[in-house]
């Protein structure tokens, strides 16, 4: 079996500014630009959290460079922009996700488990609340829908959906094999 070798690094356009952040974290490398990481032959992978209007240039430049994309949510600005991230991992063979991580939750896990035992009966209307949300700067680009891509909503209340979307998808997957 072959080894495992864990590497990290990180884009920071300002790393005397993070330098605390980056200390803590300890990647091997820092670059300051995207092209310099996409570069490396040693990274396999790339997580790319950055704001969302750079999601889709960002992921689609590391999957030219041959790299794995996790692309934080939401997956880019608008639908078009996520066709091209797909149909460019489908071009270079490389893989793509979306970092919903809320699915993996324990919690979330439970919920799942007892609504597809039937403990609720048959659910028909599910209520969602949002409870805490990035206090921000005032002014930043999670405040501006041209680089956000809407907010609270589309930020947070995803993982809301992206719940929903999966827990129906799970139970038409049981109905179709009973």
């Amino acid at each position: 079996m072959p080894s495992l070798t864990a590497r990290s690094a990180r884009v920071e356009i300002d790393p005397e500014g993070k330098k605390e952040e980056i200390e803590a974290l300890r990647p091997q490398h820092v670059y300051t630009r995207g092209e310099q990481m996409a570069a490396d032959a040693d990274i396999d992978a790339v997580y790319v959290a950055t704001p969302v209007h750079l999601h889709a240039e960002h992921a689609i430049a590391a999957l030219r460079a041959g790299k794995d994309v996790l692309v934080e949510k939401p997956m880019a600005l608008d639908p078009a922009n996520a066709q091209r991230m797909c149909r460019v991992a489908e071009e270079t063979g490389r893989r793509l996700a979306v970092a919903y991580f809320r699915r993996f939750s324990p919690r979330f896990e439970l919920a799942k488990q007892m609504i597809t035992e039937g403990r609720f009966g048959q659910v028909t209307l599910v209520r969602i609340a949002l409870h805490s949300w990035y206090g921000g700067r005032p002014g930043g680009w999670r405040e501006q829908p041209a680089l956000s891509g809407g907010g609270v909503l589309s930020d947070v209340g995803v993982h809301k959906f992206d719940l929903l979307v999966l827990q129906r998808y799970v139970e038409s997957q049981q109905h179709r094999f009973i």
